[in-house]
């Protein structure tokens, strides 16, 4: 695109519709551009080769690797090492503004770590488990982050924090499972540093969203004896998120993790409690089969609780009509419901059913009359979501179900009809 553009200057300017200077100036546009993507393309191109290179070692010494002595085989399983570090050391002396090389070096090194303490245990013997590897590789490979300035050293690190937050809160239990959290805390500076400096970068969009879902994942290991509490837990969180979304150093929906999963998980747990079970279950809590106090996850709605309310009042945009962003305020509505359901289910369960319905509705007025599909279509699943739900609550009959989901595709296709005639009609007043 930019070439054709490039030679179509020339004559452009000839037929006397660009100046010269114009010309120079959008010549000197597409140069800085190109300038700008080409170190993004080697860093994408080096950690691919540091990652084919890797692979193609190890597969080598696997075929060979009974045939070798012990000896043999500690100084292999060191050499990544040693080699890696050795570039590292050149990189920070020779070239600390090249950025495709420190990425390239930073993921050698943080695989080399993992390999090294892996060929090491079977080499040796030595017992151990995953959590226990994990642990190490991410205490000793963290600092590669910070030294190497590394996405992808903070990528690998994210995902091997929530694999240990999965291994022991999930599976074996072997190691205790709140070390997620400090081990999260490590990358935190890393990425709120590059937020700041340059939000619209590759890395912090990769960020953006791996860090909300590491969250999400990793929430449930805080205790699984409680289900209903832990539901609220995820819907406190999914209110921090959003209102995390809602601060104005975000750029681009599509690069905002925080506010899309923020919505889609709060709209979606709210779906979720608007069936019978949840309701009473929490109003165990009010006969005195259960003792809120004894829950551990009492601690954490608590915690999100206060959270939720700060980044609400930080970041969340309070407008004049302040219901045009009603996801926002969803954590309140269900802090209000949580102690009637305890006191009372049932005024609880119709409650919660008439404010999803509410969410719903509100979305697709707001779609209509903003001529926005997107957000009429949010709506439209919410409603359609609540649906149905009520068809596997509710003792219907196959008929009424049927006729139920006929008007709601009917709903549907209407809507997304009467819209787009909408625009193009106000697209041809324009015009």
């Amino acid at each position: 695109m930019a070439k054709d553009v490039i030679k179509e200057l020339t004559r452009l300017e000839q037929e006397g519709l660009i100046s010269a200077e114009q010309s120079d100036n959008i010549r000197e546009f597409y140069r800085q551009e190109h300038l700008k993507n080409s170190p993004r393309q080697r860093v994408i191109f080096g950690v691919l080769g540091a990652l084919l290179v890797g692979l193609g070692i190890i597969l080598i010494l696997a075929h060979n690797w009974d045939e070798l002595s012990r000896l043999t085989k500690t100084i292999l399983a060191f050499t990544p090492l040693v080699i890696s570090q050795i570039l590292g050391f050149w990189v920070l002396l020779k070239r600390p503004d090249s950025k495709a090389f420190k990425e390239t070096v930073g993921v050698l090194i943080y695989l080399s770590i993992g390999a090294c303490i892996s060929l090491i245990s079977q080499i040796y013997h030595i017992q151990g488990s995953v959590a226990g590897l994990l642990s190490t590789w991410i205490l000793l490979g963290f600092a590669l982050i910070y030294l190497f300035r590394s996405g992808m050293a903070a990528i690998l690190h994210l995902v091997l924090t929530t694999c240990y937050a999965m291994n022991t809160g999930y599976f074996s239990g072997e190691m205790p499972e709140w070390l997620y959290w400090p081990f999260l805390l490590l990358v935190m500076p890393y990425y709120l540093g590059s937020l700041s400096q340059n939000s619209r970068s590759n890395t912090v969009s990769f960020l953006n969203w791996l860090i909300p879902l590491s969250l999400t994942v990793s929430l449930g290991i805080i205790n699984n004896r409680a289900e209903e509490l832990t539901v609220i837990t995820y819907l406190l969180m999914g209110g921090v998120f959003y209102h995390t979304g809602s601060a104005g150093i975000f750029h681009r929906t599509i690069n905002n993790g925080w506010k899309i999963i923020g919505a889609i998980g709060s709209m979606g747990l709210l779906l979720g409690i608007t069936f019978e079970w949840f309701w009473e279950a929490l109003e165990r809590y009010g006969t005195g089969a259960h003792n809120l106090m004894e829950q551990d996850e009492l601690f954490y709605i608590i915690l999100l609780l206060v959270i939720a309310v700060f980044t609400f009042v930080k970041f969340h945009r309070v407008k004049i009509d302040r219901w045009q962003d009603p996801i926002g305020y969803l954590f309140l509505i269900i802090a209000a419901l949580i102690p009637l359901g305890i006191i009372s289910q049932p005024s609880a369960y119709v409650l919660v059913n008439f404010v999803a319905l509410g969410y719903g509705i509100t979305y697709i007025h707001k779609g209509l009359k903003e001529n926005d599909l997107q957000i009429m279509n949010f709506g439209l699943i919410i409603f359609t979501g609540l649906v149905g739900c009520r068809y596997f609550d509710w003792n219907l009959s196959f008929t009424l179900r049927g006729i139920l989901f006929i008007l709601v595709g009917t709903g549907f296709f209407l809507s997304n009809w009467y819209l787009v005639k909408k625009k193009r009609l106000m697209e041809g007043g324009d015009q």
